[in-house]
């Protein structure tokens, strides 16, 4: 009976690491896909300026979103490439390399593309900066040379892309031992909300502080299927921006980007915690309390 255990828990693991294998090969095959066509589509850059530019966007946004960055790259060229035929490639390598004076006559010509490839342009050549800044001050931008990381910086970016792979498959999968971690933090949330005063706490609410990748964002979302829980993740002014922010942040930034986005922020948490508050004092609590 144990050797019968022993094993399937081997054939398990096994197939557990078979698994992880293909799936490690099949994303290496994508990256060097998308990594072949942004070659393709940027044949003035030199090797070390191209590899520099993608790790530096897929390190930033993804590998998924360069796949979209290159799909409107081309959308964009289509019309370019009818008008003038091949040199429509030669005013983008000369966008990409700053040479904006050479291609003055596109933005008179035909404003409407220009715009297109410069806010392209930018986008690539300054992934981590944001779009609120003013049109002059992404020209002179531009004009700096692409910056050549060293193979050290490479292979941190690289690194740093397979951690995030690995942190979101963690979140999909299944909480192990909840009896261990999630119903300790309940009771003791219990037993402190039955024992809260406004006369000693301004508020009552409570916190999981913890180091990076302890797991407090897995139990947050499990405490959020039995009770009220707000994400809110705060970094201190001046950070190194990595890791990068959420995803859902893009789609909570309206269009065009605020100029203060610490300002923007802060009303998006007073919106949140006012929601809160809205629906502990509407009574719906109570009538939930006496329907469960």
């Amino acid at each position: 009976m144990n050797d019968t255990k022993t094993n399937s828990n081997r054939e398990d693991t096994h197939s557990t690491a078979s698994k992880t294998t293909a799936s490690n090969r099949n994303s290496s095959k994508r990256t060097a896909a998308v990594e072949a066509r942004f070659a393709r589509l940027n044949p003035a850059l030199s090797k070390d300026e191209a590899d520099s530019l993608f790790l530096t966007f897929v390190a930033h946004s993804g590998l998924q979103k360069l796949e979209r960055f290159l799909d409107k790259l081309e959308r964009v060229c289509e019309p370019l490439v009818q008008e003038i035929g091949v040199h429509a490639r030669l005013v983008w390598c000369l966008l990409i390399n700053g040479n904006l004076q050479r291609v003055s006559y596109l933005q008179n010509s035909d404003p409407t593309i220009y715009n297109q490839l410069f806010q392209l342009v930018y986008c690539l050549r300054c992934p981590t900066e944001h779009s609120t800044i003013s049109h002059n001050e992404m020209l002179h931008a531009l004009q700096r040379p692409i910056p050549l990381g060293s193979q050290e910086d490479s292979q941190e970016l690289l690194e740093y892309q397979w951690s995030t792979r690995f942190a979101q498959e963690g979140f999909q999968s299944e909480y192990k031992k909840p009896n261990t971690i999630l119903d300790p933090v309940m009771e003791t949330l219990q037993q402190s909300s039955k024992n809260w005063s406004p006369d000693k706490l301004k508020a009552p609410f409570a916190s999981i502080i913890g180091p990076t990748m302890s797991g407090k964002t897995c139990l947050l979302m499990e405490l959020g299927k039995k009770l009220p829980a707000v994400y809110i993740c705060l970094r201190p002014k001046g950070s190194s921006g990595l890791p990068s922010w959420s995803k859902l942040a893009d789609d909570i930034l309206p269009e065009p980007r605020p100029k203060n986005l610490q300002l923007h922020y802060a009303k998006h948490l007073i919106a949140i915690l006012e929601a809160t508050a809205d629906f502990f004092s509407s009574g719906k609590v109570a009538k939930l309390d006496q329907a469960s």
